[in-house]
């Protein structure tokens, strides 16, 4: 009896980072509508509603949150297991790296100028607009970059490959 080998999944893969950053565009969706709402209100007075700016931060922050646990699992499985099965594919693997530090520290800008009392309507606006740039970028980016690399791996390397998600995934369960 031969019992053949099955070639894991890489749709799972791939659909559950599709759900990560469908999950991260639809979280900031609900900012850039509060700040429409800033936009307009200011059009007609002249002053930020506390409300509206409260809204903005507490959004921005539950973006934040899950902007940072979507790169840590990003960063601490997917990368290192890639870069262990696929070496060449490194320097394309530190691009993802930066692009996750630029996404940070532009989040965590607007988490601080939402935070003020009377929030910049105009600071934020920018801010948000080069989050929204960045994230659909790097979204774009890294979807055409880890379903190509995935769709190339012959069903030797797709093995390697689950093998090292599931050691770095319980490494990072144990470092949390």
């Amino acid at each position: 009896m031969v019992v053949s080998r099955r070639r894991p999944s890489v749709d799972n893969l791939i659909s559950h980072i599709g759900r990560g950053h469908g999950n991260l565009i639809g979280n900031f969706s609900g900012i850039v509508i509060e700040l429409k709402k800033i936009i307009l209100n200011n059009s007609t007075n002249n002053h930020t509603s506390n409300h509206i700016t409260k809204s903005i931060y507490e959004r921005a922050e539950i973006f934040r949150t899950k902007l940072v646990r979507h790169i840590q699992y990003e960063d601490n499985v997917v990368i290192p297991a890639i870069k262990q099965t696929c070496p060449e594919a490194e320097p394309r693997l530190n691009e993802c790296v930066e692009d996750h530090n630029k996404l940070r520290k532009l989040t965590n800008d607007l988490c601080t100028v939402a935070q003020e009392i009377k929030a910049d309507a105009a600071k934020l606006s920018n801010i948000s607009r080069l989050i929204l740039a960045s994230l659909l970028q790097h979204i774009n980016d890294e979807d055409n970059f880890f379903m190509s690399l995935l769709v190339k791996m012959n069903r030797d390397q797709l093995g390697i490959f689950y093998e090292k998600l599931k050691k770095f995934k319980k490494i990072a369960k144990r470092t949390k």
